[in-house]
């Protein structure tokens, strides 16, 4: 039991180490690099704006693009480790009159407050010298500079986006090809209705909306893929929370977690009628990938707050708070709000399938109609967030969607339940 826990803590040491080592490493890129593709991304962020609808329904929040590109730009090569904890926006060496710190919300250049599409107008006048105002945004590890700074030396922001689009719909086939050869298809197709319904292929077009899904689908792949011969499956949840996190700006992280546990189970099937042990299990790997997921951004908080005393960890925390209890932010509220930006066609979907659980609960797979639960626990834990941008964590319940799919799948065949097979086991004793 001890080496167990062992495991968990070198884990958790080796992979901060990486974090801070590849978020130092590449801030060493001067900014002047990458100066023109960044100016260009800028006035391609203008034209797509801060919000993008399409359908009149759904949108893409390039807000929070505009905002990594920014933070990008805005990194001292001469003072790598500091630029990297800190990740200012807006600044540059020499030129910069003010710094604040963002706190309850982030915050423009006075000049870019409150005018339509003002932080991606801010970014270009920021690129051209024209903004001296800078924030430190230092509660997030900003992990996504260690792939956006070496890609902007090459590549502009719609060229980026593009790599990233083939790349998750790579994934997407790959998955694909594992899920036919293992007879699985329809798991595969109830994934793809979850993942269009939820509007997951549109916001693969935004970057900060498509890591989730490409951790997503790379664990998944990997968890079909090492069937029966991992050790400790709960060390590798332990370690995609920790990697979510570093990647990740507080969009729909808990699909890392419960897309790949629908596929763990898919893949250990044989194993699923004994659902004491399964919902156990399930249980335990939640725990790991939320522990795995809060060490890391706690972290990161102590980090700043030992080097710099930025009172950051105090911030981090009030803003956690904020994010969960919200202001007259209620349940009903946030029913509201996310009903509001789901499509028609997912709501009936969604009601077929608990109308299904309902009425044949013998054979439904009830493991699944837990990790179905997931993502609306999550959504009411962070209710003031989650109503308040609504707009994008509705896509949490993509995997709602999915689970309740798959777990009426014995009721759409003539497959005999784990439920079933678990009562006649009992019958016949």
């Amino acid at each position: 039991m001890v080496k167990k826990h062992l495991n968990y803590l070198i884990i958790l040491i080796i992979l901060i180490g990486i974090f801070l080592l590849s978020n130092v490493m590449v801030s060493l890129i001067p900014s002047e690099k990458i100066r023109d593709n960044v100016r260009t991304s800028a006035e391609q962020l203008c034209y797509l704006g801060e919000k993008r609808f399409f359908n009149n329904r759904t949108l893409n929040f390039y807000f929070t693009d505009i905002l990594m590109v920014n933070i990008a730009y805005s990194i001292d090569n001469t003072h790598p480790f500091e630029s990297s904890i800190l990740t200012k926006k807006n600044y540059q060496k020499d030129f910069t009159k003010k710094i604040s710190v963002i706190e309850k919300d982030v915050e423009s250049d006075s000049d870019y407050s409150n005018i339509y599409n003002g932080t991606a107008i801010e970014l270009l006048d920021f690129v051209n010298n024209k903004v001296d105002e800078s924030f430190e945004y230092a509660r997030y590890w900003h992990g996504y500079l260690v792939f956006l700074r070496p890609f902007l030396l090459f590549l502009n922001y719609g060229q980026i986006v593009f790599i990233f689009y083939i790349f998750t719909a790579s994934l997407i086939i790959a998955l694909a090809i594992i899920l036919f050869k293992k007879k699985k298809k329809f798991i595969f197709f109830a994934f793809l209705i979850a993942v269009f319904l939820t509007d997951m292929h549109i916001s693969a077009l935004c970057l900060n909306e498509n890591i989730c899904l490409i951790i997503a689908l790379i664990f998944s792949i990997y968890l079909l893929q090492r069937k029966g011969k991992m050790k400790n499956i709960g060390l590798s949840f332990f370690a995609v929370g920790m990697i979510t996190n570093f990647l990740d700006f507080l969009t729909f992280p808990v699909i890392t977690l419960a897309f790949p546990l629908v596929f763990y189970f898919v893949s250990k099937d044989e194993e699923t009628n004994h659902l004491k042990q399964n919902i156990k299990e399930l249980f335990l790997l939640c725990i790991a990938w939320a522990i795995g997921y809060m060490i890391c951004w706690m972290s990161k908080w102590m980090i700043a707050d030992i080097f710099f005393d930025k009172e950051i960890l105090k911030n981090a925390l009030h803003q956690v708070l904020y994010r969960s209890l919200g202001e007259k932010i209620t349940l009903g509220n946030l029913f509201i709000f996310i009903s509001q930006t789901l499509n028609i066609v997912y709501i009936m979907c969604l009601l077929v399938c608990v109308l299904l659980v309902v009425l044949y609960s013998k054979k439904v797979n009830f493991i699944y109609v837990c990790i179905a639960l997931i993502p609306i626990i999550w959504l009411i834990v962070l209710k003031n967030h989650s109503a308040i941008h609504s707009f994008f964590t509705y896509k949490n319940l993509s995997v709602t969607l999915f689970a309740l799919i798959v777990s009426t799948e014995q009721v759409l065949s003539k497959k005999e339940s784990p439920n079933e097979k678990k009562l006649d086991d009992n019958n016949h004793t």
